[in-house]
């Protein structure tokens, strides 16, 4: 799927979230692989429903499988159905692509459906790793640091608190880089 969102200000867990909303299942359904820079491109896929979170009062939508509802907002997205406009993204373009085994290590892609006409061009920047990918755990895995520091008053050793912040900034970009 391709937005009309540039790639700075984009916030993975924001789209996940109104993906899910408007399909009716939880974020970690909504399985992000791939983010890639230019108008801001996702590659995902939708996980099937656990069966033992279902209740029979729950919406068709709820209870579809991951390919049906991937399935579905295509063909929302193909028609403009009004619920693909409760999407705070527009959407440029939607392919949809299988994995079909073969012999080797790899399976092989297919095409399933994609519009029948290019969408307006875009700019891919390259990364500087090579890769053109962004892990979609950058958003998932971030982590808190604390740092507590104490200092005994009655120690001999005085620190002063000059060298404590030269410390404090050094160890801070030792973690940042």
């Amino acid at each position: 799927m391709r937005i009309d969102t540039p790639f700075t200000s984009f916030y993975l867990p924001d789209w996940v979230r109104s993906i899910a909303v408007i399909l009716d299942t939880e974020t970690s359904s909504i399985l992000p692989l791939a983010i890639n820079e230019g108008s801001t491109i996702i590659n995902f896929q939708i996980l099937n429903p656990d069966p033992e979170e279902l209740s029979p009062d729950d919406s068709t939508i709820r209870k579809l499988s991951g390919n049906e509802k991937m399935l579905l907002l295509y063909q929302w997205w193909i028609t403009n159905d009004p619920t693909i406009q409760e999407l705070p993204y527009h959407i440029i373009s939607f392919s949809l692509y299988t994995a079909v085994a073969n012999t080797g290590d790899n399976p092989d892609v297919v095409t399933l459906f994609e519009p029948s006409s290019e969408g307006p061009g875009m700019i891919l920047q390259p990364r500087p790793d090579g890769s053109g990918y962004i892990d979609p755990g950058l958003y998932f895995e971030q982590t808190t640091l604390q740092i507590t520091i104490s200092v005994d008053d009655n120690s001999s050793k005085q620190i002063s608190n000059s060298y404590l912040a030269i410390g404090l900034v050094f160890l801070l970009h030792i973690l940042i880089y």
